[in-house]
């Protein structure tokens, strides 16, 4: 009987150092995993390459090396900023997954005050590995980071996307229009954007119930009536480390220019710059990953559908800087 495997990001694993990890992938013809490094080998930046380009992830582990690749993963970063080998993109990648990690492991707690406690832990350290591993030069990374990020639309993938979309949206934003905006309360209002649904009402509970999505996000039509918005709302309010940049993305987030989102209607001035960040930011990540109900479009395909759609739902200066990132 082979092995259960679990699917890991092939640039988090550094060309010729090895870490004692079977890696396999899967073969279509022969409908069964096949080891293409052994425990006792590294993987070459050749193989790497090939398996970071693909459209879909084919680089797994056995699920019982799943605590040898996570100690890995953490120290990977004690000698990251000191490595000049390594490219930028693998450095990124290495940090995307390890903050990803830490992530689910909160989420898993199904404790709503662990969980937002975690965003901005995770935001702040996110932020300080990667200053310390790209000398603060993550802007001009551009597309590239498309191959840093896991492109299945789960609720952690997701919520780590999102936020690390508006981290370096923030970052892009001209400073004379958002000379206060913090890229890291930007971060965390991506990652707590959608917690109104992980419970279906917080009633008058004090500690209400977290229900966790399960597999891939659905693909749904907007509906103006939908109340997650207005549950994460009331939900963070609950907790005094909340701060107003996020609290305000997650009620706000399904807002549009031209007046006709939700829960409110507001229309383009009247939205804060970091919701319309994050509202871009979603959107961007729906298109670009995997959801049920339909496929991840291009970067190019995403950036057209954005744009087109930038006098009805989105701020004009937003889109350019989105454009400017990912062109």
């Amino acid at each position: 009987m082979s092995k259960k495997q679990i699917a890991v990001h092939p640039l988090t694993l550094i060309p010729d150092h090895n870490v004692g990890l079977e890696i396999s992938s899967w073969d279509e013809q022969k409908k069964s995993y096949e080891i293409i490094v052994d425990t006792d080998e590294s993987i070459s930046t050749e193989t790497q390459n090939q398996l970071a380009m693909l459209s879909e992830p084919n680089c797994y582990i056995p699920a019982d090396s799943l605590g040898v690749y996570r100690e890995t993963l953490a120290n990977n970063l004690n000698y990251l900023a000191n490595d000049n080998s390594l490219s930028e993109i693998v450095k990124l990648s290495i940090i995307c997954e390890y903050s990803r990690f830490r992530l689910s492991d909160a989420l898993e707690s199904l404790n709503f005050e662990h969980w937002v406690a975690t965003a901005y832990t995770n935001a702040n350290e996110f932020d300080q590995n990667v200053k310390n591993a790209t000398k603060g030069k993550i802007e001009s990374l551009g597309r590239k980071v498309l191959f840093a990020l896991w492109k299945e639309g789960t609720y952690v993938n997701h919520s780590f996307n999102v936020g690390f979309y508006c981290y370096l949206l923030a970052k892009c934003m001209p400073k004379k229009l958002v000379e206060e905006l913090d890229p890291v309360e930007c971060m965390v209002s991506g990652i707590l954007h959608d917690v109104g649904k992980l419970t279906n009402d917080i009633g008058d509970e004090d500690s209400p119930t977290m229900i966790l999505p399960v597999g891939t996000l659905a693909t749904k039509p907007i509906k103006k009536h939908d109340p997650h918005p207005s549950i994460g709302f009331k939900l963070l309010l609950r907790y005094p480390i909340i701060t107003k940049l996020p609290l305000l993305a997650c009620y706000q987030h399904h807002e549009r220019h031209n007046g006709k989102g939700y829960p409110v209607g507001l229309y383009s001035e009247e939205i804060p710059i970091g919701s319309s960040i994050c509202a871009a930011a979603n959107r961007w990540d729906g298109l670009t990953t995997k959801r049920r109900g339909s496929k991840a479009i291009s970067r190019f395909s995403a950036l057209q559908t954005i744009q087109s759609e930038k006098s009805l739902y989105w701020n004009a200066e937003v889109v350019q800087c989105l454009a400017k990132l990912m062109s």
